[in-house]
């Protein structure tokens, strides 16, 4: 196994236990609200947490340089 491919199944395992953190943490705070439903997210909510995950990406990918 070369180390691209090494780095793709750590890099994928780690995404996806951040992603189920992340909706554990989500369903958690709509739960202690007492929400029976979700609030929907606004356009200005989405684009701050698109932004920050872009930056996030860009974070990690200059640990190479």
């Amino acid at each position: 196994m070369t180390w691209k491919n090494k780095a793709m199944i750590v890099g994928a395992g780690i995404g996806t236990l951040a992603g189920l953190g992340a909706a554990m943490l989500y369903i958690r705070s709509v739960e202690d609200s007492g929400r029976e439903e979700p609030a929907s997210i606004g356009t200005g909510e989405g684009l701050m947490l698109v932004i920050s995950i872009f930056n996030l990406i860009r974070q990690v990918a200059r640990l190479a340089d």
